[in-house]
């Protein structure tokens, strides 16, 4: 069990990293653009 779950955090974290600094750019943007 301990090989799948490193595997899936190897996997899992960095697709959660990605869309949480898509998320946070993407309001930065919407915030810079709107007056």
């Amino acid at each position: 069990m301990s090989v799948i779950s490193s595997f899936d955090r190897n996997l899992v974290v960095p697709l959660l990293r990605s869309c949480l600094t898509s998320l946070l750019l993407r309001q930065t943007e919407g915030l810079s653009i709107s007056p």
